[in-house]
């Protein structure tokens, strides 16, 4: 719970979580800087200009972030330097842009050039030099709605396996990295590999390399190399007594529960699917404290132990990226094509950040209702390039690709409503889909809706009530400042009754009782 405002060093200082953008300008805060990026060049269309990210931490362990631009950046990038604490005030705040923003906090620090940043040389600035970023724990199953976002997760988990230490090639310099994988699951019930690099892989993946052998293979200790090992053995009937304490001991070790790791700051991508893997600012805590009085005690690794308690040893949960690997780009009729949705999963997908790669399912529906009043259809450069052309006296121009034509072609690019048995849902459909549910091309059809012929209508309503197969890709966009999921018709064909009659036969057949199998 977050304290409320303190007199620190004489000063008036605002807890970070207690900040939002209605308290104006007149709030003060201390806090140290935890990261501090190079000073960079962008250019774009206003002009070119430099900026560098900074991260902030206060005494409760809340992180936010600011980015510097232009002559701010110049002013402070010299001043503020990492691991030093600082007072800041006539500061603003704004809604952080998740999809780019490396810190969970809902809020952005605004530093201008009213801003005031002084350095706290007080003594409460060493209290500060002390704490730890607090944990703000995802779910392994809630991991594939972060990917696309560059926001490190804080993640609990139960360490499965441990992969040997490996090493791959910098691209730039070719020099090496070290590498290291771990699969980890939590109460989630999914599981996901996290990919440890250089320091963190040697050694926090060397100790739970170290806690895996010992598990699996009691009688040879890790901390042995082959060569003490087999002289243990050969002097084992010599020193019996000496060897049984020693068998109790191995036997404890083996007995102990598998390790649970504490990830903090790392980032999801989408490698297999979803993957983990850690940054420069990563850290690692190996079997985080379960202890209440203790000040290292973390709670989510409290009930992830009680909930392991419970598992009876399993270990082995379904992949968090299951379906997603590859992104389903597969064609309709490819293997991993079997799995149907409907179209109120969909409806209550979870949305993930914007930037975020679509996702790509299939579904099967009839075509319900097509606006008679959308605009339909562009006008396109018949190149083949398929970019939009504007008229431009008696030729058309295509800013897309810089040239002008003496002609144009009409391209669908058209919005439907289909249904199935758990409700509709809105298509955007594009124009290879599009002329096979209208059966016509845009060409054809521009005609009698620009007369307004009667045909038009027809043609429209005799394209209602079809049943196809949908590949469908879910992609999420912003609107009026919500982000919401855009599904769009990637491919579809027609409705094969004999494979469908098939797939129901299939998806009845599992759901009836199984007979136990003859002993």
């Amino acid at each position: 719970m977050s304290q409320g405002t303190g007199m620190v060093g004489g000063r008036r200082v605002q807890p970070i979580q207690s900040l939002n953008p209605y308290m104006g300008a007149t709030w003060t805060i201390r806090a140290r800087v935890a990261n501090k990026s190079n000073m960079r060049t962008y250019k774009s269309a206003k002009g070119d200009g430099n900026l560098f990210n900074v991260e902030f931490i206060d005494e409760e362990g809340t992180r936010i972030e600011a980015t510097l631009w232009r002559e701010v950046a110049q002013k402070y990038f010299e001043n503020i330097e990492e691991g030093k604490v600082y007072y800041i005030s006539k500061a603003g705040l704004k809604p952080a842009n998740k999809a780019f923003s490396s810190v969970q906090n809902d809020y952005q620090l605004l530093i201008s050039d009213r801003t005031e940043i002084e350095e706290c040389n007080d003594a409460s600035a060493e209290q500060l030099q002390k704490v730890k970023p607090k944990l703000n724990v995802t779910k392994i199953g809630d991991l594939p709605r972060h990917l696309g976002s560059r926001m490190l997760l804080d993640i609990i988990g139960v360490v499965a396996s441990v992969s040997p230490l490996g090493s791959v090639k910098r691209k730039v310099d070719q020099s090496e990295l070290a590498r290291r994988d771990l699969t980890i699951f939590d109460t989630s019930g999914r599981q996901v590999t996290v990919t440890m690099w250089q320091t963190l892989a040697s050694e926090e993946g060397d100790k739970l390399d170290k806690m895996q052998t010992v598990r699996s293979d009691p009688s040879a200790p890790p901390w042995l190399d082959s060569s003490c090992r087999s002289h243990a053995n050969a002097n084992a009937n010599a020193h019996t007594h000496t060897h049984t304490l020693f068998s109790v001991f191995l036997s404890f070790l083996a007995e102990q529960e598998y390790p649970i790791i504490a990830l903090q700051g790392v980032r999801a991508n989408d490698y297999n699917g979803v993957s983990l893997s850690t940054v420069s600012r990563s850290t690692v805590i190996i079997n985080p404290s379960t202890d209440e009085s203790s000040d290292d005690f973390i709670p989510e690794a409290k009930e992830l132990k009680e909930w392991l308690s419970q598992q009876g040893g399993k270990i082995e949960y379904p992949h968090c990226g299951a379906g997603l690997a590859n992104n389903g780009r597969t064609s309709l009729g490819g293997a991993a094509n079997n799995t149907r949705v409907t179209l109120q999963d969909l409806r209550e997908k979870p949305v993930p950040a914007v930037g975020t790669k679509p996702e790509y399912v299939n579904t099967w529906a009839y075509v319900s209702n097509i606006q008679p009043d959308q605009t339909l259809y562009y006008m396109a450069a018949p190149d083949g390039s398929n970019k939009k052309v504007v008229a431009e006296g008696d030729r058309y121009y295509s800013e897309g690709t810089g040239k002008h034509y003496d002609s144009f072609i009409r391209r669908y690019v058209m919005r439907c409503e289909v249904m199935d048995h758990t409700g509709n849902l809105t298509f955007n459909v594009f124009n290879d889909q599009a002329e096979v549910i209208l059966g016509c091309k845009a060409d054809e059809i521009a005609e009698s809706k620009e007369s307004k012929d009667a045909a038009y209508d027809v043609t429209l309503k005799n394209a209602l009530l079809v049943p196809y197969t949908f590949r469908v890709a879910c992609k999420p966009e912003e609107y009026n400042n919500q982000t919401r999921l855009r599904f769009a018709a990637q491919s579809l064909k027609p409705l094969n009754f004999v494979e469908q009659s098939t797939y129901l036969i299939g998806q009845i057949d599992n759901l009836l009782p199984k007979a136990e199998a003859a002993h």
